[in-house]
């Protein structure tokens, strides 16, 4: 019987199928097993782990020397070329470090190679043959910056450690490495950005070299025009040379404030050129007295130009004494409830009631007074009215008028007894009392205003005095900054309230009579203060809109306080100072020769303005003033006289002006006082005798000083109140001021002031003559006077349009390196017009990168100085427009 071998076919499998399975099964385990150690027995972890260890060291001084040339060369602007496109058009700077890093750490990981026990570890990235390598290169590298940027954390992807013994590959692995190196690349790249845009920012919008180079300018304008204001020979109070020292004190103050510390030789430069800029300013006298106060001429002027640093306090006197002359000339004079004539009669008036009584049966009537009332007369009488007989008495009673702010008074019986009252009295009641008591239309209750006796008028006019001399003493302070963007008569009122005596608490009738005076006359001051604060805002606000169109801010702007770095830096640039001269690589490692700073400034307001209110908001929106005021033409008068130039026309207008002012005056000597005529031509003349010229006769006469003399003149001839009269006289000046009587053709003006000038300017000589020269120049007016009102003439102010533009060839901003061993142990930033290359494919040529760049700069902003009022203002006196020798080139 044969047998089958294969009986059951069931769940049997071919050999083919079996071998088949076999064959893949192995080729998976041979993958699978791939990265452990050969079956040979050779273990390449211990090399693979002392490889990634040494990989890291390497990995973290590779970026330090990455980092450390990326700042050197610091790309920031990409070119138009294979490489350059690959970096981030927004932010090529960390692209080109993300890319030096990736090529330092190639080519730092092949020297960490590591070996043990005959097992050797290489790490690599992969090789870059063109820009689409450079930009995944780029992709691979991570940058975060980390401990405020002090630090940077590099994450490279795709590190590639390859393990052979005998040239054969054991084991290989790719991952990822991170490493944290110690180098403030970031944070400098930053503090350099900030810095830039801080030189670079206007005034409005936000800290920078503007508002530094504002505030700076502003101190200084303020002190010199207080200076010019004070006769100083300044014709030029805001010139270049001061623009360049703000500017680069400005940009120290910045380099402080971002870098924590500022070039010493900038610094040291920069007090030099302050040393000769004060020296030429002749400021604070720190050329005169340097060596009388055996010190440096760099200490003196640093000392002089701290003291106009800004916050210093500038106040300025605020009298009240034209309010309160005028007040008391409109009190005195007025024929109102409220003018003392008014108040006069109010104060004295006196309440009648009358106690009546009729009686037909014969017998007597006998009538009281009323209580409260002294009795001053009465009558009794018989009358026939129709067929009837009536005895009629009256009784009149009297007391001082009390009730809506007029007390009892202490003496009331006995002023109401005196012959004034009962004369008032006696013309109130009439004739017929009697008929008209019976008929009953006789009024038994009235008011009588008598005519006050001189003797109790005098009292009046006495406590009325006191009062108006104490509120001419009146003065408040205020900054004089506050004139032209605040409220500076604000004080006043609350000091019209201390000073203004309150009413007794039991005063006589005379008393009473004066403390009305005193109040009245008090809220005739306050409402005369509050019409010139009213009309102060309106000028200001029209100050304001011409000041902002012209891009001058009217309050200087605050600095923001020092932003220290996170780790120390260093600064350093080329030039150190930055001039308004050429510069040449003699003076200076620079490439070619340049102006490293220009600049160009504008006196607004270089002819004043006139003096009234509707001439100067004319002024305000056209820069002219037609006609030219009384007050100007008498200083530009008196500045001809001094030159000695051709003036007889604007003499001959200025000396009518004076005549029509001396009319008005001798008006006001025969209406106020009892004087004769002859007396009053004697004291108008001895008046007029006190100033010699017709220039500073008629400069006396504007601003308040002859009308003073005359009232002493009048007085010391009998005149009678000489407080009352000195202010009738200057109130009708003033007035005459107000209008069109006092004022002088700008024709007439105009030609006289550039005569001096021009004769100022040509001056020769001595130093001493070239000084009067310019002290001739200084009394020429100039300015905008806030407000020119007569008696509202608070400050006069200026304003300058500065502009300045320059740049350092090189600035540099060195760091401490967290490693001392790489680099020298420092990073240096910095920023030059300069190409940036790199060897980019490892060709042995440098692909261009980019671009470094010079730190420009250029700014745009407004001065104004305030000085207190008077003709002469504050203001630069020629030219209108001062421009540097680099201006025109730099625009060209």
């Amino acid at each position: 019987m044969k047998l089958d071998p294969f009986p059951d076919q069931r769940g049997r499998v071919p050999f083919a199928v079996i071998g088949a399975l076999l064959l893949l099964t192995s080729a998976a385990l041979g993958a699978g097993i791939a990265g452990r150690p050969a079956p040979s027995g050779y273990d390449a972890g211990p090399a693979l782990d002392a490889s990634w260890t040494a990989t890291h060291a390497a990995t973290e001084r590779a970026v330090l020397r990455a980092s450390v040339d990326a700042a050197r060369h610091p790309v920031l602007e990409r070119a138009d070329t294979p490489y350059g496109r690959v970096l981030n058009a927004s932010d090529p700077f960390r692209d080109a470090l993300r890319l030096r890093v990736y090529l330092a750490v190639a080519d730092a990981l092949p020297a960490s190679a590591v070996t043990l026990d005959g097992v050797t570890a290489t790490a690599s990235l992969p090789e870059i043959d063109s820009p689409a390598d450079a930009d995944a290169a780029i992709d691979r590298v991570t940058l975060t910056g980390v401990e405020s940027d002090t630090a940077l954390r590099v994450r490279i992807d795709g590190v590639r450690v390859v393990a052979t013994r005998a040239r054969a590959v054991v084991e290989s692995r790719e991952r990822s490495i991170t490493v944290t190196a110690p180098t403030p690349v970031l944070a400098v790249h930053e503090r350099v950005g900030v810095f830039e845009t801080r030189l670079d920012r206007g005034v409005a919008d936000g800290p920078g070299l503007a508002r530094r180079a504002t505030v700076s300018l502003t101190a200084l304008a303020e002190a010199r025009g207080l200076a010019q204001y004070g006769g100083a020979p300044i014709t030029n109070v805001v010139a270049n040379r001061h623009v360049a020292l703000a500017t680069n004190r400005g940009v120290l103050s910045l380099e402080r404030a971002t870098f924590g510390s500022a070039d010493p030789l900038g610094v040291s430069a920069t007090r030099r050129a302050a040393v000769t800029v004060a020296a030429k300013d002749l400021l604070a006298g720190a050329r005169a007295t340097a060596d009388g106060r055996n010190g440096t001429g760099a200490a003196l002027a640093n000392e002089a130009l701290s003291r106009v640093d800004p916050g210093t306090a500038n106040p300025q006197p605020v009298p009240l004494e034209p309010a309160a002359d005028d007040a008391l000339v409109a009190f005195s004079d007025g024929d109102g409830h409220d003018s003392l004539d008014g108040t006069i009669r109010r104060a004295y008036a006196v309440a009648v009631r009358l106690g009546v009584r009729v009686s037909s049966d014969g017998r007597p009537p006998t009538p009281a007074v009323s209580r409260g009332y002294t009795r001053v007369d009465s009558s009794s009488r018989s009358v026939t009215v129709g067929n009837e007989s009536y005895r009629v008495a009256v009784v009149v009673g009297a007391r001082p008028v009390t009730g809506r702010g007029l007390p009892d008074v202490s003496d009331g019986p006995s002023w109401v007894r005196e012959r004034a009252v009962r004369r008032a009295i006696d013309d109130a009641l009439g004739r017929s009392l009697a008929r008209r008591a019976v008929a009953g239309t006789l009024d038994t209750r009235f008011v009588v205003h008598p005519d006050v006796p001189a003797s109790r008028r005098r009292a009046v006019l006495d406590a009325l005095g006191r009062t108006h001399a104490a509120l001419r003493n009146v003065t408040t302070h205020a900054e004089r900054r506050v004139f032209l963007d605040g409220d500076p008569l604000a004080d006043l009122p609350p000091a019209v309230d201390a000073t203004v005596a309150g009413m007794p608490a039991s005063p006589t009738v005379d008393e009473r009579a004066g403390a009305l005076a005193r109040a009245a006359y008090a809220d005739r001051v306050r409402e005369t203060v509050a019409a010139r604060r009213s009309t102060l805002a309106t000028a200001q606000t029209a100050l304001r809109e011409r000041l902002t169109g012209s891009g001058v801010a009217v309050t200087p702007p605050a600095l923001a306080g020092p932003d220290a770095p996170p780790v120390p830096m260093t600064v350093s640039a080329d030039p150190a100072y930055l001039s308004l001269a050429r510069v040449t690589p003699a003076d200076a490692p620079v490439a070619d020769p340049a102006y490293p700073l220009a600049a160009r400034n504008d006196n607004l307001f270089t002819v004043p303005s006139a003096d009234i209110v509707e001439r100067v908001f004319a002024f305000l929106r056209t820069g002219h003033a037609e006609p030219v005021s009384y007050a100007v033409a008498a200083q530009t008068l008196s500045a001809a006289e001094r030159a000695g130039v051709e003036r007889a026309a604007l003499e001959h207008a200025v000396v009518g002006a004076s005549a029509t002012a001396r009319e008005t005056m001798a008006a006001t000597l025969r209406r106020h006082t009892t004087l004769p005529s002859a007396a009053r031509e004697r004291a108008l003349d001895a008046a007029f005798a006190r100033w010699s010229t017709p220039g500073t006769r008629a400069l006396a006469v504007a601003n308040g000083s002859l009308p003073a003399a005359l009232a002493d003149e009048a007085a010391a001839r009998g005149a009678a109140r000489p407080g009352f009269l000195a202010a009738r006289l200057g109130h009708a000046v003033r007035d005459r001021q107000s209008g069109t009587a006092l004022v002088v053709g700008g024709s007439a003006v105009d030609p006289v002031r550039e005569r001096v000038v021009g004769t100022a300017s040509d001056a020769v000589g001595t130093a001493a003559e070239r000084a009067l020269a310019r002290s001739t120049l200084a009394l020429l007016p100039s300015g905008l006077p806030l407000l020119p009102l007569p008696g509202q003439w608070y400050v006069t102010a200026n304003a300058w349009h500065v502009a300045a533009r320059g740049g350092y060839a090189r600035f540099a901003v060195a760091v401490p390196l967290g490693r001392p061993g790489v680099a020298d142990g420092s990073l240096r930033y910095v920023r030059a017009n300069a190409p940036v290359t790199l060897d980019v494919d490892g060709d042995g040529r440098a692909e261009r990168l980019g671009r470094n760049r010079r730190i420009d700069f250029g700014y745009r902003t407004g001065v104004v100085a305030v000085v207190p009022p008077g003709p002469r203002g504050v203001g630069d006196v020629g030219r209108m427009t001062e421009t540097s020798a680099g201006w025109t080139v730099r625009d060209e």
